[in-house]
């Protein structure tokens, strides 16, 4: 069993970074605020009257949301004032020189789903390094000029709403006459707010930068992992090499590209692919998806896929490469980074269904299911004789639909230590047969029995709409749609096809008109069938049966004189006695025969294994009647080359059939000699029929050069 934690290797090198961005460029990403007055920030909380929560407080975690990146953002909620209020609570930038073009950025954002209206607004002093914003919660002091006001009105939804997920905000300075010192303001503002007002709830601030004008383009790169962490080699297909591309810097950019490397690990010098991108404007704070084409591995082994991004004078460039890892495996499929954090589950109960959807692109059979589990740490005897199982689901408009499959039930016993519990199941479609997938979607899920077993997930990676969950009384729903905190990857693994497969095939030669059955099937024309056969071991044998159907045999015959000829071709001949109980003559194997003496002849012909006889017909030896006898007329054969020649003392028609019958050369000569040649005419029997005004005969001639 491959354990479920895979040691990949870090990848680093060491850089020399120069920058012309003026020492007065700000970036706070808030994770400790406890560093923020030794920087030159500060903060006031005019509130009246002050709450319990006397100024910003430091955000971390997921409760009331998690940060927009890093580990932490500044804080704000409704106990900056008791009881009910006007909130106006400062943060207070370092004092900086500003000119017209300068971009401040910075991430807001409210709870998931507010109860009560949030309102903040970012205000400029260019009063030196002041930080006077007046004395009570309506005054704004030196900071009078309004840069930013978000959700003046405290609408609670809607448009102009406080957005409940992290919204980065630009803000350029323009209008002033000339460079000026002074700082920014952020001012959260809410009347009658407070524990018992009717507004104010919560917000966060994060990741602030302040670029000064002058600064040039900076292009960053997002980390756009590939859905899969391992894919089945049977499974691969084009992955687009494709990223999001932003302008994080002060100037727009008119040739942002993108670069993708991937290197076969160990190998980080020559990528197995590579491809830049064609050149794609962006304006300040703009991004886009660029795509630089497709890459389908075809070897199993770990992937490392690397972005760039680049644009003229792009010099900051701390965030222009991006990075991410996967598996090809022989069978495994994985959406899990590998590392569990955590685990959760339905709870005591209901019983349910916790999955993961994988995208089968070519026919396989699954054969197991590697699923992370945490046994319960309390109650009924530390879960021994809790049991759980995998079931397999099919889609139906984009949901699970049926169980197609499923394992044997495991009941978890004392040797399971608590915590992180690895088990394999064996799957089976439902009867008891293999299990095979045809390409589409499906849901392999841990079923719950009224436990408290949870499911072990990992954080980082996660594609919306690839994880549901369902118990009694509840449909299938996306697990994101229960809050941020179940929006994670389960630790569920399919094998697929790890077994392998038995293989025979055969060869089947039938006439025409006959079959035979491949499985339950019944073939009567040439082509190459299958049939799957359950095997011992478990795996599946494809038996391949190649058959081959022969033509209908024409056996129909051409008389001429003394001779007959059968028309099949690619046969072997016996010519029979009709008249002698169809006894074979001895040595007429050949396609015609010509007969010595009157009677009634037919012939058997054979293809392969298929023969089938010809009616008999009747033949008389070649003979001249006395009154076709034409003395003066003789021809003189010569068989070895072909070439023959008549005499005649008459003027006569000659006419040259072969031995089915067909004209092959007509001629009328006078007195003399003359030649026929047949030289370039197969081997085989031919006639010469002669006409004169005294009568007419018939001579066989034979070559045999």
């Amino acid at each position: 069993m491959k354990k479920i934690y895979k040691n990949m290797l870090s990848i680093g090198a060491g850089l020399a970074i120069t920058s012309s961005v003026s020492a007065q460029a700000i970036t706070e990403s808030f994770d400790d605020i406890t560093t923020l007055a030794t920087s030159g920030w500060a903060t006031n909380n005019l509130s009246t009257p002050i709450g319990t929560t006397t100024d910003w407080f430091q955000g971390t975690g997921t409760t009331p949301f998690a940060p927009n990146a890093g580990t932490g953002f500044i804080n704000g909620n409704y106990n900056m004032v008791a009881s009910a209020g006007d909130i106006s609570c400062w943060l207070i930038t370092p004092a900086r020189t500003f000119n017209n073009g300068d971009v401040v950025t910075f991430y807001s954002r409210t709870v998931d789903v507010p109860t009560y209206a949030d309102r903040m607004q970012v205000r400029l002093s260019v009063n030196g390094t002041s930080t006077n914003v007046g004395t009570t919660a309506s005054s704004v002091g030196d900071f009078s000029t309004l840069l930013l006001d978000i959700n003046p009105t405290l609408t609670l939804t809607g448009t102009g709403s406080y957005p409940s997920v992290w919204t980065k905000y630009t803000l350029i300075v323009s209008g002033l006459p000339m460079a000026m010192t002074g700082r920014m303001a952020f001012r959260y503002y809410v009347t009658n707010g407070g524990p018992t007002g009717t507004a104010s709830d919560n917000i966060g601030i994060d990741d602030f930068t302040y670029t000064p004008a002058g600064g040039n383009a900076d292009v960053i790169v997002a980390n756009n992992p590939m859905p899969y962490t391992i894919v089945p080699l049977t499974q691969v297909v084009a992955i687009p090499m494709e990223s999001t591309v932003t302008n994080n810097g002060a100037t727009a950019t008119t040739d942002a590209t993108l670069t993708a490397n991937v290197y076969k690990v160990p190998n980080f010098t020559t990528p197995v692919f590579t491809a830049t991108s064609a050149t794609v404007s962006l304006a300040i704070s703009a991004n886009a998806v660029i795509n630089t084409g497709t890459f389908t591995p075809t070897t199993t082994g770990d992937y490392m896929v690397q972005y760039i991004s680049s644009c003229t004078n792009n010099t900051a460039t701390a965030a222009d490469t991006s990075s991410y890892t996967f598996t090809v495996s022989n069978g495994e499929y994985a959406r899990d980074n590998g590392t569990v954090s955590t685990a959760y589950g339905i709870g005591a109960g209901p019983t349910g269904y916790l999955g993961t959807m994988f995208t089968v692109n070519a026919a396989t059979y699954i054969d197991s299911v590697l699923v992370g589990l945490n046994k319960p740490g309390s109650g009924n005897g530390n879960g021994v004789g809790d049991s759980t199982k995998v079931v397999i689901y099919d889609f139906a408009a984009g949901l699970p639909n049926a169980i197609i499959g499923t394992s044997a039930n495991y009941v978890f016993t004392p040797a399971d230590t608590l915590g992180l519990v690895l088990r394999t199941h064996a799957i089976k479609a439902i009867g008891g047969a293999n299990l095979m997938l045809q390409p589409g979607n499906y849901l392999v899920a841990i079923t719950e029995y009224n436990t408290n077993i949870g499911l072990a997930v990992t954080n980082d990676i996660f594609t919306p709409n690839t994880a549901f969950a369902s118990w009694t009384g509840q449909a299938w729903t996306p697990v994101e749609n229960f809050g941020a905190t179940f929006a994670k990857s389960h630790v569920i693994r399919p094998i697929l096809n790890s077994c392998t497969p038995l293989s025979s095939s055969q060869t089947l030669v039938l006439c025409a008109g006959q079959s035979t059955t491949v499985g339950t099937n019944v073939y009567n024309t040439t082509g190459t069938y299958t049939d799957t056969l359950m095997a011992i071991n478990g795996c599946d044998s494809i038996v391949t049966t190649n058959l081959t159907v022969g033509t209908v045999i024409d056996v129909t015959t051409t008389v001429n004189q003394d001779t007959v000829t059968a028309n099949a071709t690619g046969a072997t001949y016996q010519w029979i006695d009709c008249t002698m109980g169809d006894s074979a003559i001895a040595g007429a194997t050949n396609q015609y025969y010509v007969a010595t003496v009157s009677g009634s002849y037919a012939v058997i012909v054979t293809i392969g294994n298929c023969s089938d006889t010809s009616t008999c017909v009747s033949l008389t030896p070649v003979g001249l009647s006395a009154k076709n006898k034409v003395q003066s007329i003789t021809i003189n054969p010569n068989p070895s080359t072909g070439i023959f020649v008549i005499n005649a003392n008459v003027t006569t028609q000659v006419i040259i059939t072969d031995a089915l019958g067909r004209v092959i050369m007509t001629n009328t000569i006078n007195a003399g000699k003359q030649t026929i040649d047949l030289s370039n005419d197969a081997n085989g029997i031919y006639f010469v029929k002669t006409i004169t005004n005294q009568g007419q005969a018939v001579q066989r001639l034979a070559i045999s050069k």
